[in-house]
């Protein structure tokens, strides 16, 4: 007999059993996300339970949904996510739950209350009347029902094995990756292990950010063809795909990109969309140039982050989301139009202007500019999932593990670089419980030249309940031209740099050499370091890129072996506002180990850390103007791997720029 489950707060209507026999399935990685490749399920049998319960007062009716294993339980639960507006119990879910009850996981699902419609959208719950916010679905869908539906599961799984889940674990991507940091930050009692991919956690900047292109488009009155801004994301593909030293159709080091789409506009080409020759518009740069940038003020002040450049702009305008972009338009005898994508067209509609009639035909910059801020002011105690406090997850024990495409076109991989980059001021033993790894190609949570992780999730695992630290991943995938290939995926935010094979491009990156892991705190099982070379000529690929106008002096530099002008050039420019702070030429010829803070910024910090033979420069901006870092290292051990200290917060902070011998 199962016990039907009670907690505070709510009161089950409904407790629904069934046995389920001999089910069969393939849950593939696509939804599966971070697991094998494909799990093939056969002819397993599980306890399927749906408890339906309310909060009394609040006129809600949530669903949790439990499969729980006959024969080949394991010991462990694992819950699943939704995605999109839909909090789980929907496609996409059941395909993770399969795999999970396949390989032995009792496993969960909630749809917090929230009527599902066929395409997604909110349109059925977002209003508890005309003009008026439904705030009490808003909050089950944010927080509450996360924790309702662990506190469930778990007292079925008691009752039904008679113990509790020796792990507990949460997987999901996207809607579920937020879900999965939500729940980390107000319920870290809830899971051992959280599998947060792509997560939606800046949701109110999300879609402000979403319908940024559709805005301007229309504020310019132009509308490009989708395969104008195809062929302008090709180039932006093919102007920085080499710059981490390997030519395989992925931008891996984006950081380094100066694309500038307003560079190919009047190019010729053949438009796939009208089978005739045409020229890139001005237009149509524009707007793939803001649409990278992400959104503005009318004045071109920061509001949010967007795409990396070489993201995808265009897609399929029925897709879900790997497949779509941000600035789609369809076009019709010589006309285009905009087509914004559904998910953020909602949140405008419903929760911001509260108005299902509502358009943003006529909508002012300074209207857009004031929505974007006051919806993040309205809802963000609600929804927003981006409080970087995770102390109480901290000391429970539990561990964060995750992905983020680099070529996510939905959710920019900034945010969570942003939000990871804040968790770090909090807590400087972040590393120590969690992490991101960056995939170069990946599209959003899956899709894209870059391919998919599938073992992700297994890698949470195995540092939650044996200690394993995941300081890298391999990362196995098909590319567009259906060959396998390898790649080593590192913990932001360090980052792997390739070296171009010696002749040809070199196709296969898993032939390439790993020359080095750019990093703040660097582990050597994340590197493979060449043998150092003897001079600089020996090493012309020490020489990295970095800002156009200090490109020539650099180069120069190398040239002349002038290791003096390299340095001060490099560090003065940002620390001269120190009067404490030595100048870059002080610095190497003093050979000390010593920690300098800037007075009146707390945030800025230069360490030096001299010993044998190499210089390695690091230089990296943590927030413009404000509190810029600067580290030199002259450790030959380190290569790459110094580290600076936040005098408050003890952060790590600083990226390799480049290398040289001291002289």
């Amino acid at each position: 007999k199962i016990a039907t489950p009670t907690f505070f707060g709510g009161h089950v209507l409904n407790f629904d059993v069934n046995l389920v026999e001999n089910y069969n399935t393939t849950a593939a990685s696509l939804l599966y996300y971070g697991h094998h490749p494909t799990v093939k399920v056969e002819n397993v049998s599980f306890c399927n339970i749906t408890v339906t319960y309310t909060h009394p007062g609040q006129n809600d009716t949530v669903h949790v949904e439990t499969w729980l294993p006959l024969d080949n339980y394991n010991g462990r639960l694992q819950s699943v996510g939704g995605g999109g507006w839909v909090a789980g119990r929907y496609s996409p879910s059941y395909t993770a739950m399969g795999g999970a009850v396949g390989e032995g996981y009792a496993t969960s699902t909630t749809d917090a209350g929230l009527k599902l419609q066929a395409d997604m959208l909110p349109d059925s719950w977002a209003l508890a009347s005309e003009g008026n916010p439904n705030l009490y679905a808003l909050n089950n869908f944010g927080s509450v029902s996360l924790n309702d539906q662990a506190i469930i599961v778990k007292q079925l799984i008691k009752s039904f094995y008679g113990q509790r889940p020796e792990y507990s674990y949460w997987s999901g991507c996207s809607q579920g990756g937020r879900q999965g940091m939500m729940l980390a930050q107000r319920f870290p009692d809830a899971y051992d292990g959280i599998h947060a991919c792509a997560p939606a956690i800046y949701w109110s900047q999300l879609f402000g950010y979403s319908f940024w292109p559709h805005f301007l488009m229309n504020d310019m009155e132009y509308y490009p063809y989708p395969c104008e801004l195809k062929v302008i994301t090709d180039a932006a593909v093919e102007a920085c795909d080499g710059l981490d030293g390997v030519i395989d159709g992925i931008i891996s080091d984006e950081g380094s990109c100066r694309f500038d789409p307003l560079s190919v506009a009047g190019t010729s080409f053949n438009c796939s969309d009208t089978g005739k020759n045409m020229t890139i518009s001005e237009g149509a740069a524009i707007v793939a140039k803001a649409t990278w940038a992400g959104p503005r003020t009318k004045d071109d002040k920061f509001l949010w982050y967007g795409p990396n450049i070489g993201s995808q702009l265009s897609g399929s305008t029925t897709a879900l989301t790997n497949d779509i972009g941000l600035a789609m338009t369809s076009c019709s005898h010589g006309t285009c139009t905009g087509v914004p994508v559904g998910l953020g067209e909602g949140w405008w509609k419903y929760f911001i202007k509260s108005d299902p009639d509502w358009s943003y035909e006529n909508m002012t910059h300074e209207e857009y500019e004031y929505y974007f801020r006051s919806s993040i002011q309205r809802y963000d105690s609600i929804i927003g999932t981006s409080n970087p406090d995770l102390t109480a997850f901290h000391k429970t024990g539990g561990k964060i593990l995750g992905y983020h495409g680099m070529s996510d076109q939905i959710i920019p991989v900034k945010d969570i670089e942003h939000d990871y980059d804040q968790v770090s001021r909090k807590n400087s033993k972040v590393h120590d419980f969690y992490r991101i790894f960056e995939v170069p190609g990946l599209l959003h949570c899956s899709g894209g030249p870059g391919g998919q992780p599938s073992n992700t999730f297994d890698a949470l695992r195995a540092w939650v309940e044996n200690g394993t630290v995941p300081e890298t991943l391999d990362h196995h995938y098909i590319d567009v031209d259906g060959e396998w290939q390898g790649r080593l995926l590192c913990p932001y935010p360090k980052k792997v740099q390739l070296r171009r094979k010696a002749k040809g491009k070199g196709k296969n990156v898993a032939e390439a050499t790993t020359l080095y892991v750019s990093s703040p705190s660097c582990s050597l099982a994340c590197t493979v370091l060449p043998d150092l070379p003897k001079s600089v000529s020996e090493c012309p690929e020490a020489l990295l890129r970095i800002q156009r106008k200090t490109t020539a002096i650099w180069a120069q530099a190398y040239a002349d072996k002038d290791l003096d002008t390299l340095l001060s050039y490099v560090v003065d420019p940002y620390i001269q506002h120190n009067p404490l702070a030595p100048s870059g030429k002080a610095i190497a010829q003093a050979g000390m180990t010593q920690i300098f803070a800037t007075p009146g910024l707390i945030n800025n910090v230069t360490r030096v850390i001299s010993d044998l033979d190499y210089v390695a420069l690091h230089v990296h901006r943590i927030q413009p103007k404000t509190t810029d870092k600067v580290i030199v290292d002259m450790h030959h051990g380190a290569l790459g791997c110094a580290t600076g200290y936040d005098t408050q917060l003890d952060e790590p902070a600083g990226l390799l720029l480049t290398w040289l011998p001291k002289e």
